[in-house]
């Protein structure tokens, strides 16, 4: 990847790092799973109509980014929003932001069998196996991350899902490439995940009565760590593999690590110590079996 690209990625593990500390705050505010991501993406999806109304002077969605956006919607917007959301309220934002260290992993599995010309090597292997054992660890050490109650158990329950859903959404985006430049896909995709959102979290929890703090933290993780980070990985996606898109798995568990730490109080036990360290390096194992040097920045 060239150095714009590294960038780029730097600046959205930035915002998908920082969502966790965003979203426990946001539950200590009296904000539920469904009302933030609903709220969220409703806020998202208005920002990035008026945002490509100025950036193109109009909206032109045809049949196939419709298609694309729609797909991306489910996978790459709503389940793992939901499902990662869930996750918080069981552990730390680092704990849930190690699990997201596995999207490389996920990414690698599904391109072996959606695009040809990344298969599935004996390293690829080994580097899975390696993060599967890495999340053992994390379930079997008791440790969440948090000072007080936990549950790391279900909190990989919740999160093994959302990072199967964005793996695959990942390899898919890849594989759709030619129709990935712009903003229409990612327009599409979170208008029609605030409206998938939306319905759900006004019959389960109603129309929400939040402050001002509330509001505020919902803002910040529909811009930056929606919008932002969305747009930047779609830029990159067109320029890079979607192995190497996917190294933000490097950068977004330090950045929820660091970030829980420095401003929640959460704190890294063995377990999580450990189990990361093993997901890590998983993670560093399959992507130097690619022979691609996606770590060298030009």
């Amino acid at each position: 990847m060239n150095r714009r690209s590294w960038i780029a990625l730097i600046a959205l593990s930035l915002g998908w790092g920082t969502r966790g500390v965003a979203t426990r705050s946001a539950f200590t505010h009296g904000v539920e799973t469904l009302t933030l991501v609903g709220i969220r993406l409703v806020i998202a999806a208005i920002l990035m109509v008026g945002i490509q109304v100025l950036v193109t002077k109009s909206i032109t969605i045809n049949r196939k980014v419709m298609t694309i956006g729609s797909v991306l919607a489910v996978t790459n917007v709503v389940a793992p929003f939901w499902l990662f959301t869930a996750a918080f309220h069981h552990a730390s934002a680092g704990f849930v932001g190690l699990m997201a260290a596995l999207v490389p992993l996920g990414t690698a599995l599904f391109a072996h069998f959606m695009l040809p010309d990344e298969p599935l090597s004996r390293a690829k292997t080994a580097g899975l196996a390696l993060g599967i054992v890495g999340v053992g660890i994390l379930v079997a050490s008791g440790d969440s991350g948090l000072a007080v109650g936990g549950n790391p158990a279900m909190a990989v329950a919740w999160a093994s899902p959302a990072v199967a859903s964005f793996s695959f959404s990942t390899v898919y985006g890849k594989r759709n490439e030619s129709s990935m430049r712009g903003l229409g896909v990612v327009t599409v995709q979170i208008g029609l995940g605030a409206v998938i959102a939306i319905i759900p979290m006004l019959i389960v929890e109603g129309v929400p009565n939040l402050g001002v703090e509330a509001w505020t933290l919902l803002g910040y993780l529909a811009v930056f760590s929606t919008i932002v980070p969305l747009v930047l990985f779609y830029w990159v996606l067109v320029r890079s593999s979607a192995g190497q898109v996917a190294l933000s798995g490097y950068l977004v568990p330090l950045v929820s690590v660091i970030a829980g730490v420095v401003i929640l109080g959460e704190t890294v036990g063995p377990g999580i110590l450990i189990g990361g360290m093993a997901i890590l390096g998983g993670v560093v194992l399959a992507d130097r079996s690619a022979g691609k040097h996606s770590l060298v920045i030009r």
